[in-house]
């Protein structure tokens, strides 16, 4: 998902926290009108419902103002304290954060719109703050009870005629309300669910590994659960088979055999502008333990301390492709002995079959047996992440940089991750994971604590 997307989304989940800590007490048992869950287009390959209701009765209430988290509260307050020093008009939309809030993708012309459904409490507000409100990329249409909010993905300003077919679809999508697929799973409104996700194949690209996918986000005391089922695309048969190894989890774990075309063809042009052109990879297994920065004669070495096993569709000598690369000296490697170095640590170059190959910063790992039912897997401790040492002036600049210190702070307060897609014998693959904080810490107090400290949210 692009960053862009990623961030708005991210800055609705959290406005609604943001809301929900300011209202006052009547406002906690109250129901609120649900107009907009049908509002969605037909065309639309993705569709997102995030329960602001749920979240307020379930976690923003009890949570927040029972966690009395001074650091929260101390990061809310500087940030309106922010506000209050600049100057200019509202640009309030009347939106209301207490109820649903829809996302949504369709294709337009060449690209992709993303778009927003709303239920307003305001609609006053938003014709008269709109213009001012929303970018050049966007258009809106209200129909005195919700509100909708088109985006032009990766567009800066839309020509008159963009913006003319666009307005057109929002008016569709607030004045004639939709009963297709997304629409109506999103209208079932599973209350204890604070986000609905339903999508016909990816969520973004052509490629389509599967045909359906539906997920589900639940809140739960210090963590938030993943659950889902994605529905396979038979055509995509390799993908769905398991090569013999992968590693055992160590550090921050990650496989997969789930690698759409457009990943195939990225790493493919990455590495052949560096002279490597590899077959297609069938499995990527991976362990990250954290990093080494080292400078020498003024280059930086980046030496991660991680293991790599690689298995090809094909049989292939990736060793000896490699070796006779350029694309060793501009990783900055150098065959030594069996292995690779770049002059601070060694790696050992491991051929395990025709088709494997293992990449290790440690010398004692060895591959094991891959679960018949494994697709993708991450897990682990996420402090790896940012587990990071070496010269000290450069550890000196990470450390005062601010998005690094607060992402590592955040990293020490989890407990760990887990998801899990695996494989059935029928026509579908389930989803299932969790996203854990420690027991003395509030899942919606950190992300909303994080997404202010770095500014991908702004209180108002």
């Amino acid at each position: 998902m692009p960053m862009k997307i990623f961030r708005f989304i991210i800055s609705l989940f959290f406005l609604i926290i943001v809301w929900c800590f300011f209202i006052a007490g009547r406002e906690f048992l109250l129901t609120k009108p649900i107009e907009n869950l049908y509002h969605v287009p037909s065309e639309a390959t993705f569709a997102m419902r995030i329960d602001g209701t749920t979240v307020l009765k379930s976690a923003a209430f009890s949570i927040i103002l029972e966690a009395n988290d001074p650091d929260l509260i101390d990061v809310v307050n500087r940030q309106i304290n922010e506000k209050r020093k600049r100057t200019g008009k509202s640009k309030s939309l009347g939106i209301d954060f207490l109820s649903d809030v829809v996302v949504y993708a369709l294709p337009f012309e060449d690209g992709q719109i993303i778009g927003y459904t709303y239920n307003l409490n305001r609609p006053d507000l938003m014709r008269k703050n709109a213009k001012r409100g929303l970018d050049s990329n966007q258009v809106y249409v209200i129909n005195d009870k919700i509100g909708v909010v088109l985006s032009l993905s990766g567009k800066k300003r839309l020509t008159p005629s963009q913006k003319s077919k666009m307005i057109s679809i929002a008016q569709k999508i607030a004045f004639e309300p939709s009963k297709s697929q997304l629409a109506d799973k999103l209208a079932l409104r599973e209350s204890n669910k604070i986000i609905q996700l339903s999508s016909k194949g990816q969520l973004f690209g052509e490629t389509t590994l599967f045909n359906r996918s539906d997920m589900d986000l639940v809140l739960e005391d210090h963590g938030l659960k993943m659950s889902g089922q994605l529905f396979k695309n038979l055509l995509e048969k390799r993908v769905f088979n398991q090569p013999k190894y992968t590693l055992k989890p160590d550090g921050m774990h990650f496989y997969t055999t789930l690698i759409p075309q457009k990943i195939q063809d990225t790493i493919h042009k990455l590495l052949l502008g560096n002279g490597l052109s590899l077959p297609r990879i069938q499995a990527i297994s991976a362990n990250y333990r954290g990093a080494t920065i080292n400078n020498t004669d003024r280059n930086l070495i980046y030496s991660p301390n991680m293991d790599l096993l690689v298995t090809f569709e094909k049989d292939f000598d990736f060793k000896k492709a490699l070796l006779e690369s350029p694309a060793l000296s501009a990783f900055k490697l150098k065959p030594e002995g069996d292995g690779l170095s770049n002059g601070i640590n060694e790696f050992i170059f491991k051929k395990i079959d025709s088709k494997t190959y293992l990449i290790s910063s440690k010398k004692d790992v060895k591959p094991i047996s891959t679960p018949t039912n494994c697709l993708l897997c991450v897990k682990g401790q996420m402090d790896p992440i940012t587990n990071i040492k070496g010269d000290k002036m450069i550890l000196f600049f990470l450390e005062n940089l601010p998005i690094f210190k607060t992402t590592k702070d955040f990293f020490s307060k989890t407990e760990g991750v887990k998801i899990e897609i695996t494989n059935t014998e029928q026509n579908m693959a389930i989803v299932d994971g969790y996203f854990n904080f420690k027991k003395e810490y509030f899942p919606l107090n950190e992300f909303l604590k994080y997404s202010i400290q770095n500014n991908f949210i702004r209180v108002k």
